[in-house]
């Protein structure tokens, strides 16, 4: 094998290597930190549907729904990955707590925690909220609108 030839192999391997490693769940991309806001609107209770599923949506784009899906389990304290994921786990409740309204923020301490908890609090619909969405959806007519934005209000209520 000529030495281009090596070296060229060579590059593809360094190439793959870093595919691989930012395909790792405990791999912090130099483009985050700590202040980085996911989600436009923050959470604030009554909106916790559409929050959740922006989250959710931001942290698979950044390969770490696993650490809020249950899938991805910290390694323990003695593997050389513990303290990498110690940092992934910050960071990502550093994002979610810039992502919460701050009374929510304060019970925040571990993200597989309070994703469950979150869950727990807020995704229970709340009655007068639905019964308000359910009057909306009957009364809902396209009237002036475009079929396009009839149509676009009636996705958002349902």
């Amino acid at each position: 094998m000529t030495s281009a030839a090596q070296k060229k192999e060579g590059d593809e391997i360094v190439s793959m290597k870093k595919m691989t490693d930012n395909m790792d769940s405990f791999t912090i991309h130099h483009s985050d930190h700590p202040g980085l806001v996911l989600v436009l609107k923050p959470l604030e209770g009554d909106n916790y549907e559409q929050w959740s599923r922006t989250m959710r949506f931001a942290l698979s784009a950044k390969n770490n729904i696993g650490f809020i899906n249950g899938m991805l389990q910290a390694p323990p304290s003695a593997d050389p990955k513990f303290s990498a994921c110690q940092r992934c786990n910050h960071m990502l409740l550093s994002w979610i707590l810039n992502s919460v309204q701050p009374k929510i923020a304060s019970s925040i301490i571990y993200v597989d925690e309070v994703w469950r908890d979150l869950n727990d609090r807020f995704e229970q619909g709340n009655d007068s909220q639905i019964n308000q969405i359910q009057e909306e959806i009957v009364g809902l007519r396209q009237g002036q609108q475009s079929i396009s934005s009839y149509h676009q209000d009636k996705v958002a209520l349902g």
